[in-house]
């Protein structure tokens, strides 16, 4: 197998002949016989060279076929309309194909075949009106579909020896047999592989301990996966894998600490957030830098749990990358699949930086330890001990459970007692922040206050403390009351206050709000308001 990689220069073209990777992918072995090869770098295409590439076609479905690399990533980048108003539209309206129309488009064209290829819509038009035979009646057939009769197609399939073979010959008597029902007769002496048989449940579990990941297993070894799935196999064979991190963050995870980089994982920042903060996958404090891992589900709408989709998933990580601007955060989203690429992303990103200076500049992995390799097989999952352990850091419940995941993980697992057994119930903590106001430490923190509302919003525990327990009088005597006692708005003040305002919400929405409502209770307010300029907000009609 490896001797047989050693005749490609790139994975790709390893990949195109026989079956040779994927044994390798299979096994394990892909590192080691890809070590030579030299992974295919895809064109970063700047806007300029999109602007440019994009003059060059007439349509979208000609620049879609001609260019698919700048089609792409145009699409990624959103720019694609932009692109694309010079161009022509080529669907035609409604009643365009007429049946003149029609059998003057099929005139161009030699086949049927080649017709549908290039004038779809005018050849769905003839079958749909039943002008396909006059419209083609020049082409040449290149499948005599007549001559597979009956007898003709049964004679054929005494040629092959299983169904796989048969449909692969590509002569149309596969086609002419599945189409008129023959096709059970004529392979009764095929034989059919028993792909169930073949996987038990044994074979199934033993297959999937070659994988890491759920999506490695799935991806190298599709069959016994989905077997797995559908006879109820799949949580007893994947037991041993990491179900949250996927396989780029595992590679990410397993190369920082090779490196040995510092890093945390899902790292956030309080001020990036949608509803809540959000997290980054990996944070390099040495080089103020984040990491994204960003699967197809960022670019490509798929099935997916929670109802998530496409839009969301972009739109939180649009607010990433704006967020990491402004906190002037070094930014690396990776979207490669293969290890060597993912790992070379990384490690390019990391040399880019200024802030590697003084580090070593050639980055060699290392072998994991014993721990190291225990601690990445159990990433994703948590452990009754690692529940524990995180619990200790925490002396109060609710900070426990305001802070931590691994709260949920203690309830599912019915390890919640256990875990909080040093910790402080939630009224021991509300019990012993009151015990903390005593009358004397009340009055000092309300010396501090010139008036009640102030002292109110700067200290709620304390402020409320003393109203609750009576000393609310007794610690405000020297604050200013800025609440007028009744009778204190006569006429005369409450037009002295109206003249300090030019309208009337300036004056509604002030500390003299109070003779604002006085004056329009007792009938004085327009005599107030004379001086006032009106405020409208509707247009002036000329």
């Amino acid at each position: 197998m490896i001797e047989s990689a050693k005749n490609f220069d790139s994975i790709q073209k390893w990949r195109k002949v026989g079956n040779a990777y994927s044994v390798a992918l299979k096994n394990g072995w892909l590192n080691e016989a890809t070590v030579h090869m030299v992974p295919k770098k895809r064109k970063i295409w700047t806007y300029e060279e999109l602007v440019s590439e994009a003059q060059k076609f007439k349509s979208l479905k000609e620049w879609r076929t001609e260019s698919k690399s700048s089609y792409s990533a145009a699409t990624k980048k959103g720019v694609l309309d932009a692109l694309t108003q010079h161009m022509v539209r080529l669907i035609k309206p409604n009643g365009y194909w007429t049946k003149e129309r029609v059998i003057e488009d099929a005139k161009n064209y030699n086949s049927r075949s080649e017709w549908r290829n290039k004038s779809s819509a005018a050849a769905t038009m003839a079958k749909r009106n039943g002008w396909y035979e006059e419209a083609t009646s020049h082409m040449l057939l290149l499948v005599d579909h007549s001559k597979w009769t009956k007898n003709a197609v049964l004679a054929e399939a005494k040629n092959y020896a299983s169904r796989s073979d048969w449909s692969n010959s590509k002569n149309g008597s596969y086609g002419a047999a599945l189409r008129n029902g023959w096709l059970e007769e004529a392979a009764l002496h095929m034989t059919r592989p028993d792909m169930a048989r073949k996987w038990t449940k044994s074979k199934v579990i033993e297959d999937a301990k070659k994988y890491e990941t759920r999506g490695e297993w799935h991806k190298a070894s599709g069959h016994a996966a989905h077997l797995a799935i559908k006879r109820g196999w799949h949580d007893e064979a994947t037991a041993h894998m990491h179900r949250v991190y996927s396989f780029g963050e595992m590679t990410i995870y397993k190369l920082l600490t090779q490196l040995n980089i510092s890093f945390e994982v899902q790292k956030r920042f309080k001020e990036i957030k949608s509803k809540y903060p959000l997290p980054f996958d990996f944070y390099l404090q040495d080089f103020n830098l984040v990491i994204e891992y960003q699967g197809s589900q960022h670019f490509f709408e798929t099935t997916r749990k929670f109802g998530e989709n496409l839009a969301s998933i972009q739109s939180r990580d649009q607010i990433k990358l704006q967020g990491a601007a402004e906190l002037k955060l070094n930014y690396l989203a990776v979207s490669k699949t293969l290890e060597r690429e993912i790992e070379d992303a990384v490690i390019s990103k990391i040399q880019s930086l200024k802030s590697c200076e003084g580090f070593q500049t050639e980055y060699k992995k290392r072998p994991l330890t014993a721990e190291e390799t225990q601690i990445l097989k159990s990433l994703g999952t948590f452990t009754k001990e690692q529940v524990l352990l995180d619990a200790k850091k925490y002396k109060t419940y609710p900070e426990w459970r305001s802070n931590s995941p691994t709260f949920q993980v203690a309830i599912k697992n019915g390890w919640l007692e256990e875990c909080k057994m040093h910790m402080l119930s939630e009224f021991e903590t509300r019990s012993q922040a009151k015990l903390v106001w005593t009358k004397e430490k009340v009055i000092e923190d309300a010396l501090k206050h010139t008036s009640r509302s102030s002292w109110k919003n700067a200290n709620p525990p304390a402020y409320s403390s003393a109203r609750k327990r009576g000393w609310l009088d007794e610690a405000t005597a020297h604050m200013a009351r800025l609440v007028k006692p009744n009778g204190y708005w006569s006429k005369e003040k409450v037009l002295a206050s109206a003249l300090k305002f030019q309208n009337r919400t300036s004056w509604m929405r002030s500390q003299d709000s109070a003779a604002y409502n006085v004056a329009r209770k007792n009938g004085w307010l327009e005599e107030a308001c004379l001086h006032m300029s009106w405020l409208s907000t509707k247009p002036k009609i000329k």
